[in-house]
Protein backbone atom coordinates (compact mmCIF):
# COMPACT_ATOMS: atom_id res chain seq x y z
CA UNK A 1 0.00 0.00 0.00
CA UNK A 2 1.40 3.44 -0.78
CA UNK A 3 -0.01 6.23 0.48
CA UNK A 4 0.43 9.65 -0.97
CA UNK A 5 2.96 11.64 1.19
CA UNK A 6 1.11 14.84 1.20
CA UNK A 7 -1.67 12.93 3.04
CA UNK A 8 -2.53 13.95 7.06
CA UNK A 9 -3.76 12.47 9.68
CA UNK A 10 -3.33 9.15 8.12
CA UNK A 11 -5.34 5.73 9.54
CA UNK A 12 -4.07 2.25 8.65
CA UNK A 13 -6.30 -0.31 9.41
CA UNK A 14 -5.22 -3.08 11.84
CA UNK A 15 -6.59 -5.75 9.49
CA UNK A 16 -5.17 -6.37 6.12
CA UNK A 17 -8.68 -7.81 4.74
CA UNK A 18 -10.66 -4.26 5.74
CA UNK A 19 -12.58 -2.61 2.90
CA UNK A 20 -10.83 0.58 3.78
CA UNK A 21 -6.91 0.20 4.32
CA UNK A 22 -6.25 3.70 4.94
CA UNK A 23 -7.57 7.09 4.95
CA UNK A 24 -5.88 10.67 5.86
CA UNK A 25 -6.46 14.11 4.51
CA UNK A 26 -5.24 15.76 1.25
CA UNK A 27 -3.47 19.35 1.43
CA UNK A 28 -6.94 20.87 0.71
CA UNK A 29 -8.52 18.80 3.68
CA UNK A 30 -10.49 16.41 2.39
CA UNK A 31 -10.39 13.04 3.10
CA UNK A 32 -9.73 10.18 0.88
CA UNK A 33 -9.52 6.44 1.24
CA UNK A 34 -7.62 3.42 -0.30
CA UNK A 35 -9.99 0.84 -0.60
CA UNK A 36 -8.91 -2.95 -0.35
CA UNK A 37 -7.69 -4.26 -4.47
CA UNK A 38 -10.03 -6.92 -3.75
CA UNK A 39 -13.26 -4.49 -2.74
CA UNK A 40 -12.07 -2.36 -6.07
CA UNK A 41 -12.28 -4.84 -8.30
CA UNK A 42 -15.59 -6.01 -6.76
CA UNK A 43 -16.96 -2.58 -7.38
CA UNK A 44 -16.14 -2.10 -10.47
CA UNK A 45 -17.49 -5.41 -11.77
CA UNK A 46 -20.76 -4.25 -10.35
CA UNK A 47 -20.78 -0.60 -12.03
CA UNK A 48 -19.85 -2.26 -14.99
CA UNK A 49 -23.30 -3.90 -15.29
CA UNK A 50 -25.43 -1.56 -13.65
CA UNK A 51 -23.81 0.62 -17.03
CA UNK A 52 -24.68 -2.28 -19.15
CA UNK A 53 -28.27 -1.73 -18.16
CA UNK A 54 -28.17 1.76 -18.39
CA UNK A 55 -26.55 2.25 -21.74
CA UNK A 56 -29.80 -0.26 -23.16
CA UNK A 57 -32.26 2.57 -21.26
CA UNK A 58 -30.16 5.78 -23.35
CA UNK A 59 -32.21 5.49 -26.39
CA UNK A 60 -35.84 5.81 -24.48
CA UNK A 61 -34.06 8.07 -22.14
CA UNK A 62 -32.78 10.48 -25.29
CA UNK A 63 -36.45 10.36 -26.90
CA UNK A 64 -38.02 11.46 -23.65
CA UNK A 65 -35.77 14.54 -23.89
CA UNK A 66 -36.21 15.33 -27.07
CA UNK A 67 -39.75 15.11 -26.36
CA UNK A 68 -39.55 17.51 -23.26
CA UNK A 69 -37.20 19.90 -25.52
CA UNK A 70 -40.06 20.40 -27.51
CA UNK A 71 -42.31 21.64 -25.76
CA UNK A 72 -43.74 25.09 -26.14
CA UNK A 73 -42.89 26.35 -22.50
CA UNK A 74 -40.17 26.20 -20.72
CA UNK A 75 -41.00 24.79 -17.53
CA UNK A 76 -39.34 22.83 -15.40
CA UNK A 77 -39.57 19.21 -17.58
CA UNK A 78 -38.00 21.26 -20.18
CA UNK A 79 -35.60 22.57 -18.02
CA UNK A 80 -34.44 19.16 -16.84
CA UNK A 81 -34.47 17.67 -20.29
CA UNK A 82 -32.02 20.50 -21.55
CA UNK A 83 -29.55 19.72 -18.31
CA UNK A 84 -30.17 15.88 -19.45
CA UNK A 85 -29.30 16.65 -23.39
CA UNK A 86 -26.31 18.92 -22.13
CA UNK A 87 -25.05 16.21 -20.22
CA UNK A 88 -25.55 13.34 -22.78
CA UNK A 89 -24.01 15.15 -25.72
CA UNK A 90 -21.06 17.02 -23.80
CA UNK A 91 -20.13 14.90 -21.14
CA UNK A 92 -19.65 18.25 -19.06
CA UNK A 93 -18.99 17.59 -15.33
CA UNK A 94 -22.15 18.22 -13.23
CA UNK A 95 -19.70 20.84 -11.04
CA UNK A 96 -21.27 22.57 -7.69
CA UNK A 97 -20.86 25.83 -6.60
CA UNK A 98 -18.11 25.66 -3.80
CA UNK A 99 -16.00 24.17 -6.99
CA UNK A 100 -16.98 26.80 -8.93
CA UNK A 101 -16.00 29.67 -6.23
CA UNK A 102 -12.59 27.93 -5.74
CA UNK A 103 -11.50 27.23 -9.00
CA UNK A 104 -13.67 29.81 -11.17
CA UNK A 105 -15.22 26.80 -13.18
CA UNK A 106 -18.73 26.33 -14.25
CA UNK A 107 -20.84 22.91 -14.32
CA UNK A 108 -23.93 21.79 -15.16
CA UNK A 109 -25.22 22.56 -12.22
CA UNK A 110 -23.74 26.25 -12.29
CA UNK A 111 -24.51 26.93 -15.68
CA UNK A 112 -26.38 30.61 -16.26
CA UNK A 113 -27.92 32.47 -19.02
CA UNK A 114 -24.71 34.29 -19.42
CA UNK A 115 -23.13 30.75 -20.98
CA UNK A 116 -25.90 30.85 -23.60
CA UNK A 117 -25.93 32.14 -26.84
CA UNK A 118 -27.72 31.88 -30.46
CA UNK A 119 -26.74 32.68 -33.60
CA UNK A 120 -29.67 31.77 -36.23
CA UNK A 121 -30.58 28.33 -35.50
CA UNK A 122 -27.74 27.16 -33.25
CA UNK A 123 -27.34 27.60 -29.41
CA UNK A 124 -23.83 27.84 -27.89
CA UNK A 125 -22.64 27.25 -24.95
CA UNK A 126 -19.09 28.75 -23.54
CA UNK A 127 -18.02 28.28 -20.07
CA UNK A 128 -14.87 28.19 -17.98
CA UNK A 129 -13.48 24.90 -17.65
CA UNK A 130 -10.19 25.05 -16.06
CA UNK A 131 -8.41 28.05 -15.49
CA UNK A 132 -6.61 27.80 -18.71
CA UNK A 133 -8.95 27.43 -21.06
CA UNK A 134 -13.10 27.95 -22.10
CA UNK A 135 -15.04 24.96 -23.56
CA UNK A 136 -17.42 25.51 -26.41
CA UNK A 137 -20.09 23.34 -27.35
CA UNK A 138 -22.30 24.25 -30.59
CA UNK A 139 -26.17 22.56 -30.67
CA UNK A 140 -29.13 22.83 -33.20
CA UNK A 141 -32.23 24.32 -32.05
CA UNK A 142 -33.60 21.21 -33.62
CA UNK A 143 -33.07 18.52 -30.60
CA UNK A 144 -33.18 15.42 -32.30
CA UNK A 145 -29.29 13.29 -33.19
CA UNK A 146 -28.80 14.14 -37.05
Amino acid sequence: MVIPPMWQDVKISACNQSKIQAFGYDQRQRKQYIYHEQWELQRQAEKFARLKAFARQLPTIRKHYVEALERPDWDITKSCALALMLLDRTGMRIGNKTYQQENGTTGLTTLRRKHLDSQGKIWFFTLPVNMARNAMWKFPIRWRHS
